[in-house]
């Protein structure tokens, strides 16, 4: 298989230990980069946790770029968030600290329950607004597989992650889609990445429209485990869509920490695989057959659009930023370890 250049772009921290895992998946994978997502939507002070961890894994790792997340003060959200909750000045903050971009999980079902707060509600309006405005990439996972919200369907994984959305309590996946479409048609020029293809990987002429009505709208080719399983069952249509819409397509993996060394670079592997071959394989323990796309349109996908889109090297680390952020943020870590851990990285950025 040629060799190509390649940045994950889709990939997340959960521990104390991640600079270490990361570094090593990133030499024995051969990417040229990678970048972290943080992820929030939760009273636990997870959002806190893992921007700190991001922001300090940036700062000490040239080939990492980063997206923060909003932090929740509590769930559900009240319906005049003020204060703490100022999602633009959060972003804000984010942004002038280093990260280069925005993550959203908020439109993942389990989370928008929580929140309680649809993603078009005015509260996101000025959020939104400044993001457009600065061209600040965002990647957004919105939904799930549809066969999620139906108890017949939902896979084995689905149901053992509590990720069924049948007793009623849920939005359903067009609920969660309708809030994202209002929020593109009132801020049109998002950079917006949508994870895991939009979950559109059985619906080619949605995802066509999509792209068509939206050029600022990218897909994330991560892998959700149905994808390249549904891409594998028209290879040709969906080859033909991959070489139309090239620049609009990443590479990611949802690689983390804590996956096993080997695995976390099969997966890079085998998605390079798909798009490079006509290979029939197994990802995932699913039948797959490969694209077989042409080397300048993997190379688009793999390395050359995230680039385009985030610039060739991450944003810089502004050391006073950073360490107000740490001020800010401390207090909503909960776990003593990654607390300590995060004492001992910022204690050496003070002033």
């Amino acid at each position: 298989m040629k060799k190509y250049t390649v940045i994950d772009g889709h990939v997340h921290l959960y521990t104390p230990g991640a600079l270490s895992a990361l570094r090593e998946y990133r030499q024995k994978a051969g990417l040229r980069a990678l970048s972290l997502a943080s992820i929030g939507c939760r009273a636990d002070g997870c959002a806190a946790e893992q921007n700190l961890l991001a922001l300090a894994l940036k700062a000490q790792e040239a080939s990492f770029f980063a997206y923060g997340s909003l932090l929740y003060p509590s769930l559900p959200v009240p319906d005049n968030p003020e204060g703490p909750w100022d999602f633009r000045s959060q972003a804000e903050a984010l942004i002038a600290a280093g990260f280069d971009g925005v993550k959203l999980l908020e439109s993942k079902p389990g989370y928008r329950k929580k929140l309680g707060l649809p993603l078009d509600a005015p509260a996101y309006d000025g959020f939104f607004g400044y993001l457009e405005r600065e061209h600040i990439p965002v990647l957004w996972h919105v939904a799930d597989p549809e066969t999620f919200w139906d108890a017949a369907t939902a896979p084995k994984f689905a149901v053992e992650n509590h990720w069924v959305y049948t007793d009623g309590t849920y939005p359903t996946q067009q609920a969660l889609y309708d809030e994202v479409y209002a929020v593109l048609r009132r801020h049109p020029r998002l950079c917006v990445s949508f994870a895991h293809f939009f979950f559109l990987s059985m619906f080619p002429d949605k995802a066509r429209a999509l792209l068509d009505a939206f050029p600022n709208v990218w897909l994330d080719l991560t892998p959700g485990i149905e994808m390249y399983e549904n891409f594998s069952l028209d290879p040709e249509s969906w080859r033909a869509f991959f070489i139309a819409y090239q620049d609009r397509l990443l590479l990611g993996t949802d690689n983390e920490d804590q996956v096993p060394l080997d695995d976390a670079v099969i997966t890079v592997q085998n998605i390079l695989r798909f798009l490079s071959t006509s290979d029939a394989f197994t990802f995932w323990q699913s039948p797959v057959r490969g694209l077989h796309l042409p080397d300048a349109a993997v190379q688009a996908i793999a390395r050359d659009n995230f680039v385009r889109r985030n610039g060739e090297k991450p944003r810089p680390v502004d050391r006073q930023a950073m360490r107000a952020l740490f001020d800010r943020w401390l207090g909503y870590v909960r776990d003593p370890e990654m607390r300590a851990t995060l004492e001992a990285v910022y204690s050496g950025h003070k002033g």
